[in-house]
């Protein structure tokens, strides 16, 4: 099959579910040089699940005129248990942080606006510039390191869709542009200073996870050896954490899913609210039966985890639309108030201008006597 094949078989309805206010994790997992960085990233001449995606929201955003859609991007890697920003390579050793609502996330990690699927792919450029990869015995460009992609999407029903129209029709702007067609309207709610309407707020992660690796296959030595150390011991925390969650079933005790930056980021994946799709690669040489038969068992564990998503809403505050708005309607309020200044001084400067029409005739009267 290719990967657009599986992109429509598995993988779209997670998207599409990204789109309506639901998690969403799409990972790939797999022994190293197995086609996992093939599938989510492509080739020169096939695209993989993260392009896929990315072109799939925008076609739903564009196409949903009942919705108003604003869509940024996070671009990070765990490098030798290390987090890096992919897209400010000087942000190294960044945190994980655990908010109120116990949501896991990346602390100072640069997140970019993007308005459609070129903007994007060459933010996916450039984060791939800036990651570690080596070559082994096994992989010519190896990754030397997990990447996590996320896409986040806030999104809310459009305030007036008629007056939008309107707007539309005569050529004048009502808003802020977002995506394409869809935008922030500056309807009732926007000039009263009133929010309507619950914001959906969806984080789709696309992780391509470095594979697994033995020393003997590979023929990593000093730093390589290091970097498969720590790649390996990641990913054995995230059999771990499978493990457990496949045994206790609705039961759950202690999970370990501090045992690696891995594991604690993808919590929510993990028998969370999200919805997680796992691809297994394998290799088919004789070679690597135990390393297929592994990644086999891995897979039948982690279809037994029972996950718990469900639509995650924000009433008012702290989404990027209302702070957008919000702050779109105080600019406003100050161009109106710098506009009055202007007429007032205006105003003024025309009396001004008046008395001064009104003595220099008054002089030449004079004179003309």
């Amino acid at each position: 099959d290719t990967t657009l094949t599986v992109y429509n078989d598995i993988v779209k309805e997670i998207v599409a579910s990204s789109m309506r206010g639901f998690n969403g994790t799409i990972f790939a997992y797999g022994q190293t040089s197995s086609g996992k960085t093939h599938t989510m990233y492509g080739s020169g001449t096939e695209l993989g699940i993260i392009k896929l995606a990315v072109r799939n929201m925008f076609d739903i955003a564009d196409n949903d005129p009942s919705r108003e859609y604003l869509i940024r991007v996070s671009f990070l890697e765990i490098y030798n248990e290390i987090l890096r920003d992919l897209l400010e390579p000087s942000k190294t050793n960044l945190k994980i942080h655990e908010n109120t609502k116990r949501e896991i996330y990346v602390g100072d990690l640069t997140q970019q606006v993007v308005s459609n699927a070129d903007e994007v792919e060459i933010i996916l450029r450039k984060g791939d510039r800036n990651r570690q990869v080596a070559g082994t015995n096994m992989n010519e460009r190896s990754s030397r390191s997990h990447t996590i992609f996320s896409i986040i999407v806030e999104s809310r029903e459009t305030a007036d869709p008629a007056t939008a129209s309107a707007s539309d029709s005569d050529g004048r702007d009502s808003g802020i542009h977002l995506n394409g067609s869809q935008r922030l309207s500056t309807g009732s709610g926007f000039g009263s200073g009133e929010f309507a309407g619950a914001v959906m707020v969806s984080s789709l992660n696309l992780v391509d996870l470095a594979g697994s690796e033995r020393v003997g296959q590979t023929g990593a030595e000093g730093q390589r050896l290091k970097e498969g150390s720590h790649i390996n011991k990641s990913l054995h925390a995230l059999g771990n954490v499978i493990v457990r969650l496949a045994d206790d079933g609705g039961d759950r005790g202690h999970i370990p899913y501090r045992d690696s930056k891995l594991t604690r980021i993808l919590q929510p994946s993990l028998g969370g609210n999200a919805k997680t799709l796992i691809i297994c690669t394998i290799t088919p040489s004789p070679d690597y039966i135990e390393e297929a038969v592994s990644t086999l068992k891995f897979a039948s564990r982690a279809k037994t985890i029972q996950n718990k998503p469900e639509v995650n809403e924000e009433v008012r505050g702290n989404t990027l639309l209302w702070r957008i708005e919000r702050d779109s309607k105080l600019e406003l309020e100050r161009k109106m108030v710098d506009v009055e200044r202007k007429m007032a001084e205006a105003e003024h400067e025309k009396k001004e201008l008046e008395d001064q029409r009104e003595t220099l005739m008054r002089k030449m009267w004079k004179m003309q006597k």
